[in-house]
């Protein structure tokens, strides 16, 4: 997975207009996911400033089963479809649902990955940047943190064939205080400088990133027939100012 970190991305052309369409894509993002409905207008002004939104085409593998994990993201346009090997799991994601989130409470590799069933943008966040802002942004921190905790045990739950509208209140405040326990336990370094080197493994054509803007608007641009599954390459980078 290309994952850039903000400082790579300093050759972007337009990066006002970069940031404008970053917020058009999560204030649209929020109108229909049950994880940011609650975020004010700052708070994802705040948000913007914390992520890559990354632009993926039908076809390709957004994440990859038994990659290192160190990011969650965000599906802010498109359908994601969670394999293992060549077989379809579990529900399709869609537009407001978090991915990748669970490896941050447990560590390790990817479990499953994830292939794109059409285009989209995705905003991904470093796990190790979140614990930035629990420094520079507490009570966005908190949220964002409690939201990705509610994200992870509903997924928990549904993986054990139960039907999480009917897990109570109490059930899940616990669940979410104990996966909040294990995160702590996981040592994302807020510390830690990004590895370059080690992120140029996962970041292939980092630099490339400004010439490859995609418009997904444009049905011209899209692909024809069945795609061949191939690793997901950054196409465009929005990076806020």
């Amino acid at each position: 997975m290309l994952l850039p970190r903000p400082s790579m991305m300093a050759n972007v052309t337009h990066p006002i207009l970069c940031r404008l369409q970053a917020i058009e894509l999560l204030a649209k993002t929020q109108e229909c996911s049950k994880y940011f409905g609650d975020f004010d207008f700052q708070q994802l002004l705040d948000l913007v400033h914390e992520l890559t939104i990354l632009y993926f085409k039908e076809g390709e593998t957004v994440l990859l089963q038994g990659e290192p994990a160190t990011f969650f993201g965000v599906l802010l346009k498109g359908v994601l479809t969670p394999m293992i090997g060549d077989v379809p799991v579990g529900a399709l994601r869609g537009i407001g649902d978090i991915i990748g989130e669970m490896s941050l409470f447990s560590g390790g590799t990817r479990n499953v990955s994830v292939v794109a069933s059409e285009d989209g943008y995705l905003a991904v966040v470093p796990f190790t940047q979140l614990e930035r802002l629990k420094k520079s942004n507490p009570t966005l921190a908190t949220k964002l943190n409690t939201q990705l905790a509610n994200a992870a045990l509903e997924k928990q739950f549904e993986s054990d064939g139960i039907d999480f509208s009917r897990v109570s209140e109490q059930q899940r405040q616990h669940g979410v205080r104990e996966l909040l326990a294990k995160q702590a336990q996981q040592g994302w370094d807020a510390n830690t400088p990004l590895d370059l080197k080690k992120q140029e493994s996962l970041l292939r054509k980092a630099s490339k990133a400004s010439t490859r803007r995609k418009d997904l608007d444009d049905p011209s641009r899209r692909t024809s027939g069945t795609p061949k599954v191939r690793r997901c390459q950054v196409h465009s980078c929005l990076v806020p100012a």
